[in-house]
Parts: structure tokens; sequence; C-alpha cells
């Protein structure tokens, strides 16, 4: 993955990577406070740097830098890398140091083949529990992106889209699925983030949405778990064709 000097040769490199040859990441955290957990915090300041597109794919991160810029020792922050490794936000060869991931299209087919097999339950769950306050607030959430559509706002939009999601899991009440589901979220953030300001596809997932929630309001499950699988199904075919082009 990255053009610099390494002292042994890495079996497979990806074509190409986003940052600047050699860059290393200088970003402007805050001091972390001593009474709270070290490693979570910068585990959890480091990933939504990621998932912002603040720490791009391919960008170098040292430990050194980080130390100082959070203000603490370098063992929470090897750490917090370790565990960001282990979840695949980063990447580590010996000699050769550690970089942000990019996304590949693996990593968005393996995502969206658990979340067309475990998104239909959590709707089918969610529909048993829902009451009239929680459909009221699903609705006010797809009336949050139609208006983040019309401000051409893919910030909001992308939030909104996700909320709708995480709010139908929530409700589905199994902790395990929603857990696992939350997980993929993050992963979903990062790559809209990245191209939903290209390609700004606001007009096809709000009438999916809509036909999502129609089904919830009616208390049709077939129809509202066909809408979701629809939704996925047409997201990734989306998704694979922007990162094939990037």
């Amino acid at each position: 993955m990255q053009n610099f000097a390494c002292f042994r040769i890495i079996e497979k490199e990806p074509k190409k990577k986003t940052a600047k040859e050699g860059e290393i990441a200088q970003m402007k955290f805050q001091k972390i406070e001593k009474d709270l957990s070290y490693k979570d915090r910068i585990y959890n300041a480091l990933k939504e740097a990621i998932i912002t597109n603040e720490l791009k794919a391919g960008q170098m991160i040292n430990e050194r830098s980080l130390s100082e810029q959070f203000g603490i020792s370098r063992t929470p922050i090897r750490e917090a890398l370790k565990s960001l490794e282990n979840d695949g936000w980063i990447a580590t060869e010996p000699f050769c140091g550690t970089w942000v991931k990019k996304i590949e299209t693996k990593d968005l087919t393996d995502i969206f083949q658990m979340r067309l097999a475990l998104e239909p339950l959590a709707i089918e769950l969610a529909m048993k529990n829902i009451i009239n306050s929680e459909e009221k607030e699903l609705t006010t959430i797809v009336q949050n992106q139609i208006h983040a559509s019309s401000k051409m706002n893919p910030l909001e939009f992308t939030k909104a889209d996700l909320e709708f999601h995480l709010f139908i899991n929530h409700l589905s009440g199994n902790a395990l699925l929603i857990k696992t589901l939350s997980g993929f979220m993050d992963f979903m953030s990062r790559y809209l983030i990245q191209t939903i300001r290209r390609v700004q596809p606001y007009d096809i997932p709000l009438q999916e949405h809509q036909a999502i929630l129609d089904g919830i309001l009616q208390k049709d499950v077939a129809a509202a778990k066909e809408a979701v699988t629809l939704h996925i199904q047409r997201a990734y075919i989306t998704a694979t064709e922007n990162i094939e082009k990037n």
C-alpha cells in the first residue's frame, strides 16, 4: 500500500494510496482528561477522524506524534491503535509503519451481505415492539432527511440516513443484533461521507426509506422487509460502482 522504503518486500500492495507519500498524520486533537479512559478516548477520536475523512486513506499514523498531540504516554496510544487495527480501520506492517486503510470493494461486499441477512430481521423484530411515539420519531427522521436533501446538505443527509437504520435496529430489542449492525454503520458512515459529496443520490434512497416507513406504519411486515432488502441491494450496486471509480 505504501510507496516509501521498507526493509522487506510486501507480497501484495494496493495500486495506489490516497494521501501524499510519507505524510504523517497531524491532527488537532484535544488533550485527554486524566480521569477518562485513555485507550477508549483515543480510539474514538481516531475512528471519528477516519470516518469523517480528516484522516484519509493511506495517511501515516505515528505513535510519537499522537502522544504529543493528546498529551499522554505512548502506551494507551499503542493500545488504541491495536484495537483500530483489529477492527479494520488501520493497517500496520513491520518496518513500514501504520496507515489508514482504504475502503475496498471486498469490505463493502462483506458488510452488505451481512446487512441483507440481518436488517430484514431487525425490521421484523422492530415491528413487534414499535409504539405510536416511535412511529412518529421514525417519520421525523425521514422528514429530516427530506429537508437535508432540499438543502443539498450531504453531511446532514448522511446523518439522517444512518439514524433511520440505527433507530429501526434499536427497536428490534436484540442487543447482539444492535451491536453488530451498529458496527457496520460506522463503516457505512465513512463510505457515505466520502462519496455522497460527489454523487449526491438523494432521491432514490429517500423513496426507498419512505417505502420502508410505509410498510412499518401500515403494519405490513412483508412489505417492509421487501423494501429494506431492495434498498440494501440497490445501495450495494451504487457503492461498488463508486468504489471502483476511485
